[in-house]
């Protein structure tokens, strides 16, 4: 019973972790592999959105609704 309930609490614990993870990051590039400066990326069905910098990266939470 011991073992189940450490079991039980591990997965617990992994699964708030997992869940917890809500940034997006990345570099968007044209179809050459160009970064594209300023491009805005947004959360289809939502209205999340984040703007990228001069070299195309960035970084969006999914959490913010």
């Amino acid at each position: 019973m011991k073992k189940h309930v450490l079991i039980l609490l591990a997965f617990l614990l992994s699964a708030n972790y997992v869940f917890a993870q809500s940034a997006v990051t990345g570099i968007i590039k044209s179809s050459n592999g160009t970064p594209i400066p300023h491009a805005t990326v947004l959360i289809r069905g939502t209205k999340i959105i984040a703007k990228a910098d001069i070299d195309g990266k960035f970084t969006i939470d999914a959490n913010q609704e």
